[in-house]
């Protein structure tokens, strides 16, 4: 990974490895293979992000308004969701 990127499998893995992830400022997250977008709107460290990948995890409708009604995406300047079965009703 390149410094202030951060990729990772899941978010429990997020929560496992937080203080080595967060050591140095991470600009940019991504995530594959992410199996809960429920337990990621709920994770406070996507405060300390502003560049989201969430390309190809499968989001489709319902994820993207589980994702939008989260109160941790305040400081997020890009967000890719490109490849999730997002329909224009689902924005």
């Amino acid at each position: 990974c390149s410094p202030g990127r951060r990729w990772k499998r899941s978010v429990r893995r997020l929560d496992e490895t937080r203080d080595d992830v967060f050591e140095f400022p991470v600009r940019r997250m991504s995530f594959g293979n992410l199996r809960s977008i429920a337990r990621l709107a709920r994770c406070d460290a996507l405060l300390l992000v502003s560049e989201l990948n969430l390309s190809r995890c499968n989001l489709r409708d319902e994820g993207l308004a589980v994702l939008a009604a989260s109160p941790y995406l305040n400081n997020l300047t890009w967000l890719d969701l490109g490849g999730n079965g997002i329909r224009a009703e689902g924005v």
